[in-house]
Parts: C-alpha cells; structure tokens; sequence
C-alpha cells in the first residue's frame, strides 16, 4: 500500500526572527545578510535572494524555505504578514521598494495588472462585436457590461471611469 505524500506545511516567520536574519533598505528594496550563510557563503551585508529565470519575483531562502522578498518586506516593516496580496504598484516585481508595494485583495491586484496577451484591441476592458465594441469588466471574477459603442475609444473610456470608482488607487488603464 502506497503511503500518501503530506504537503511540507512552512513554518511560522515573526519579524523577529526575520532580522536577525537580514536587514532590509526600504529606499532601495535590497535585503543584505546580517549572518554568515554557510551553504551559500553569503557573508554579512552580501545582498540576499535571487530571482530564479523560471519565476518573476526575487526569492530569499533560509530556514529551509524560499519566502518571496516582497511579503518579507510587509513583514519586515509592518511585523505581521499580509493577510492576503502583496502588490506591486509600478507592476515591477523586483522592485521592492516599501514605498512601491501596499497590500491588496486579489481583485484589487487584478485592477493593477497588464492588458492579457489575447486583447487584440488595445485597449483594456474593450473587446469587438461586429462593427461596434463592447465596455466590460472583471469585478470579483464576475464580468459586468458597461455598453456598446462606436469606438475603442469611447468603450475604454467607459472601462476607465468604472475601473476608477470601482478600484480607485489600484486602476490601470492599459
């Protein structure tokens, strides 16, 4: 009979235990070694985590984990994890300076994020029906129709103004 696989739960990481470990600039979102790092011989004040070609963020490991820089960065500054998203505002997922990152739903993320690859529009929000375009957006995963109309550009502006009262800071047009 087949054991079953048990997931790896990660262990807790307080804000203590964390600086110890590293110190944090968060002018310039680098996280530098305070301790000697025998496997990686990182020596005191190397800088700390990489990012892997494989992934878009810069990871830091220790303790047997990978913990993304950008949570340790929450809770490095804050003392408590983000309870749910950390975003980033300029999009840019290596800067992790504390004044680009604020906690976000996972909604609220999304209003944050690119135009997806399969718009062929240009225009976020905006799809084509027929010769007219249609005004939609994603709210809590459910699409919402703002409208019909004649240009791309009249059924962006409809997005923008809904995604503005809807997201307020975390709207992005394009």
């Amino acid at each position: 009979m087949k054991k079953k696989s048990q997931k790896k739960v990660q262990p807790p990481l307080n804000q203590r235990r964390l600086k110890e470990l590293l110190h944090y600039d968060p002018d310039t979102g680098i996280f530098r070694w305070k301790v000697y790092r025998k496997r990686s011989k990182a020596a005191p004040g190397d800088v700390a985590g990489k990012r892997h070609p494989s992934q878009k963020y810069v990871r830091i490991g220790f303790d047997g984990w990978m913990w993304p820089a950008h949570r340790l960065a929450f809770l490095y500054m804050i003392g408590r994890w983000p309870e749910q998203i950390v975003d980033h505002i300029d999009r840019n997922p290596l800067n992790n300076r504390w004044s680009n990152l604020r906690e976000a739903t996972h909604s609220q993320n999304r209003f944050n994020s690119k135009m997806t690859v399969r718009n062929k529009t240009g225009f976020k929000g905006v799809s084509p029906e027929g010769n007219r375009w249609i005004a939609s957006i994603m709210v809590s995963g459910e699409s919402h129709y703002l409208g019909c109309f004649a240009t791309p550009e009249e059924a962006h502006r409809a997005y923008c103004k809904a995604a503005q009262k809807i997201a307020g800071e975390f709207a992005r047009a394009q």
